[in-house]
């Protein structure tokens, strides 16, 4: 019992250490990834957090995966709907509440403070995915996807990338909301991949 339950809690340990490196990457200022890019933008236009925006938006990849998924496993969408509920409230609750009065002023603490975020966030999620018991519904979307077409998973991946980080851009000019696609996100571009390839494939006790 012991063996079965531990995993299904690290899993859920680790998805709300990114979402504490994903309101780091927030609040640093410099940019952020590019999926969040979409959140930040739409959140800052609607007047709705990020963290709740991110379940949504989550949310609607999970009903993309319903719709896919010839072969549906329950307990699979059920476990997705609570890590990303749980990942949406533990990033607003980082973000708004815990670090709510915190200030960053120097430039290099803001990029600091992000290269933080991204490790927690990369490190968190390559974790989960090495213990294989959750699947990120944007990710699960890309593979059925690519299950039903000649189209490979990354290709599906970089697209949706693309489309978040214009949908951003568009924001922004067209409502004239502040840039969110900034250094950050190239940096996430770059760093983020990589963390979560070694994070998945590192030898732990834990």
């Amino acid at each position: 019992m012991e063996d079965t339950v531990i995993p299904w809690i690290k899993s859920f340990v680790c998805y709300l250490l990114s979402a504490l490196g994903t309101a780091l990457t927030v609040k640093a200022s410099v940019g952020v990834g590019s999926f969040v890019a979409l959140n930040v933008s739409l959140g800052t236009l609607l007047d709705i957090k990020v963290g709740t925006l991110t379940a949504a938006l989550n949310g609607a990849f999970l009903v993309c995966c319903l719709l896919l998924d010839k072969q549906r496993q329950w307990y699979r969408y059920g476990t997705m709907l609570l890590a990303l509920l749980s990942f949406g409230q533990a990033t607003n609750l980082f973000l708004y509440i815990v670090m709510r009065d915190l200030v960053i002023t120097s430039y290099l603490n803001k990029v600091l403070l992000f290269a933080l975020g991204v490790f927690l966030i990369g490190f968190g999620f390559g974790r989960i995915l090495h213990y294989g018991l959750m699947t990120f519904p944007i990710e699960y979307a890309c593979q059925l996807l690519a299950g039903h077409s000649s189209t490979r998973f990354r290709q599906y991946r970089y697209f949706i990338d693309i489309i978040c980080v214009s949908s951003s851009l568009l924001i922004t000019l067209l409502f004239h909301q502040p840039l969110v696609v900034r250094e950050g996100t190239l940096i996430s571009l770059v760093l983020l991949s990589s963390i979560m390839s070694w994070a998945k494939d590192l030898k732990l006790r834990w």
